[in-house]
């Protein structure tokens, strides 16, 4: 059985196939630089991540990166409480 890794890979060998070398390495940086962007926007997508992995990605963020990222994951908890409190 394929990992969800492997599998990801494989998905993007296949759309990239018919990229250069150059072409490929360009499309993967873009795709890297979007996914730290999104997640330092919405960190809580990185939740369910196995431990080693989910701290192997946020070593690509600055110190102050990551305590704007706790604050954001904060704030959207008590967002969640104060809903179910009926305050929003």
């Amino acid at each position: 059985m394929k990992s969800s890794y492997q599998e990801a890979q494989d998905e993007f060998d296949e759309l990239t196939k018919h990229l250069s070398p150059e072409e490929r390495m360009q499309m993967k940086t873009e795709m890297i630089r979007l996914q730290k962007e999104m997640v330092m926007k919405e960190p809580w997508l990185i939740a369910n991540w196995p431990r080693k992995d989910r701290e192997k990605f946020l070593q690509r963020y600055t110190d102050e990166e990551q305590q704007i990222m706790f604050a954001r994951i904060d704030l959207e908890y008590q967002h969640i409480q104060d809903k179910k409190k009926g305050f929003g």
